[in-house]
């Protein structure tokens, strides 16, 4: 993603390692000017019958540059996690929400 900062370099959010996403927030007007995520700590568990997906608490990562014009925050329900997102956009940023789903476990 490239923001309203110079030079333009693309910011990258990346969770650490075994947490995933559970909500992004950020700032934008003509362009976006911060842009950051929550990840939280995902664990699995064998009940007997099959593994079941726990999504823990979440925890901001630094953003991307600085706070400017308009904010918003997006989070998936509790034990969601983020698998894309649907932003519009013109000449400005006219919206953005997430794409959230259930964690389970593959088969």
């Amino acid at each position: 993603m490239r923001g309203n900062a110079a030079p333009t370099n693309p910011w990258v959010e990346r969770c650490p390692n075994d947490q995933i996403a559970t909500a992004a927030q950020g700032h934008a007007g003509g362009r976006i000017d911060q842009f950051g995520i929550e990840c939280a700590p995902v664990t699995l568990a064998w009940d007997g019958a099959g593994y079941q997906v726990f999504v823990r608490s979440p925890t901001p990562i630094p953003a991307q540059k600085r706070p400017r014009r308009h904010g918003v925050s997006r989070s998936c329900p509790a034990a969601g996690i983020v698998i894309g997102n649907d932003t519009s956009a013109n000449a400005w940023i006219q919206g953005m929400d997430l794409l959230c789903a259930g964690a389970t476990p593959a088969p």
